[in-house]
């Protein structure tokens, strides 16, 4: 069905491999077509030491082994600080020992079949490749019903390195890994070189930790204090970022705008402007040609009072938690041009949606990279090479890029270009996240306990 000229777009849930297929398929068309993909990810938890033991197992049964951990948002990796580790395994392999496995024609059962055989026999294999490599392994017992059907025991592998989990095991397999609190930061940039940002799970009760993980990592959907599945529809917009999906959020307020052409959700606030825009001003007035020098200036006022950055917006929530939509910058933009003058307006546009500008032609830009550092603007003759997570251009061969970019491995680029006004799809240029806090979990719902004052 890609593959006919007719498909104008196409909306998917599945495996990554599957959507750069569809990404191939569709370019053979053009690049006006449009791809919306949801993808799976190696889905992590991180518990510190100041987290509630009995909630985090609770949670982390909920989250890995519902569903025989068969939903793309499933805890696949449990990073446990050292001081705690000991005590929360022991008592979480004794919660395997006590889960029923069986048919889900039974009330009593905790844990169903694998969905075919084929997917059965991929999750012994990657259970018997640790074994091989003489990690410690622990299952829940099955019965003998269990042993005439499609399924596997909910298993607990300790690991002593991040980088034997390179993929998803899309089943009951959870792999533990010990990390000391002076770690934190190589953890997160491991998960982050991963490039899967799907859900993260993070079990603490203190808010500057909760707060510093979700600033250093890329990931489409937090949640604090509670279990990293069930998604729900409004409260919960739900979908990755990079290898785990394109955007917009399912269930987010973004996701029929992409549906639609010449159209732009991001209007205008007026909250406080990026401070960057003075400077963004000042450097366009040192553009040769005048005229072209205020069209400038007016482009990124416009950006900057659009740009969703920094905002954050208050979602429905149950008594007793919170739910928030927040914006950030994609990342690396990679800015193809192909004039001079398309390639200025595109580095303001990325900078002003908190992005990082990627650029091939440095001598044009050597003042405005003195003024405003390599962490806006970095120069680089391969700029794919370095995991771009979007292209601008202005290009009539527009058809040829989106094909370069429907071949390139990892994540799915996405190739955004101007309105026939001028302007940009900015919605397209940052990343959604939201963040789900069970707030009960530290002290309980202040704004419910407040309410009779108010």
């Amino acid at each position: 069905m890609t593959y006919d000229h007719r498909c104008a777009g196409v909306c998917f849930t599945g495996s990554l491999n599957t959507a750069k297929q569809i990404r191939r398929a569709l370019a053979e068309f053009g690049a006006d077509r449009v791809l919306v993909a949801e993808t799976g990810g190696v889905n992590a938890m991180i518990v510190d030491s100041s987290a509630q033991i009995d909630q985090a197992i609770r949670d982390i049964l909920i989250s890995a082994f519902d569903s025989a951990g068969q939903r793309c948002s499933a805890l696949r990796l449990l990073c446990v600080q050292a001081e705690i580790a000991d005590e929360l395994l022991a008592r979480l392999k004794s919660c395997l020992h006590a889960i029923i496995v069986g048919s889900p024609s039974s009330a009593s059962t905790e844990v169903g079949p694998i969905i075919r055989p084929k997917s059965r026999q991929a999750i012994s294999l990657a259970i018997d490749t640790y074994l091989r490599l003489g990690y410690q392994i622990k299952q829940s017992p099955l019965t003998e019903q269990c042993q005439h059907g499609c399924f596997i025991a909910p298993t607990l592998i300790e690991i002593d390195q991040l980088k034997v989990l390179s993929e998803e095991i899309f089943g009951p397999v959870l792999c533990a890994y010990r990390y000391q609190a002076k770690q934190l930061d190589t953890l997160l940039e491991h998960l982050n070189q991963q490039g899967f940002g799907l859900t993260l799970g993070i079990h603490s009760r203190i808010k500057r930790n909760i707060e510093h993980i979700i600033a250093n990592t890329r990931i489409g959907n937090y949640y604090v204090n509670r279990n990293q599945i069930g998604a729900v529809v409004e409260a919960q917009p739900f979908g990755g970022q990079n290898k785990s999906g394109t955007g917009p959020k399912a269930g987010g307020p973004w996701a029929h705008w992409r549906l639609v052409c010449n159209a732009d959700p991001c209007m205008p606030h007026y909250q406080i402007l990026p401070s960057k825009l003075e400077l963004l001003r000042q450097l366009a007035h040192l553009w040769p040609d005048m005229d072209q020098g205020v069209d400038l200036e007016i482009l990124l006022e416009d950006a900057a009072r659009r740009s969703p950055i920094d905002q954050i917006i208050k979602l429905p929530a149950v008594s007793g938690e919170t739910n928030e939509l927040r914006y950030r910058g994609r990342g690396k933009v990679a800015c193809f041009g192909p004039s001079d003058w398309d390639l200025i307006q595109q580095v303001g546009i990325a900078i002003l949606t908190g992005n990082q500008a990627v650029i091939t032609q440095p001598d044009l830009f050597r003042l405005w990279q003195k003024y405003l550092g390599p962490h806006d603007l970095i120069f680089s003759e391969k700029p794919l090479q370095l995991g771009v997570q979007a292209v601008l251009s202005h290009s009539l061969d527009a058809d040829r890029i989106e094909k370069l970019l429907a071949q390139q491995d990892g994540a799915i680029i996405p190739l955004i270009q101007p309105f026939e006004d001028g302007k940009w799809p900015l919605f397209r240029l940052v990343a959604e996240y939201t963040v789900t806090t069970n707030t009960s979990a530290t002290g309980g719902d202040v704004a419910l306990l407040t309410q009779g004052a108010q």
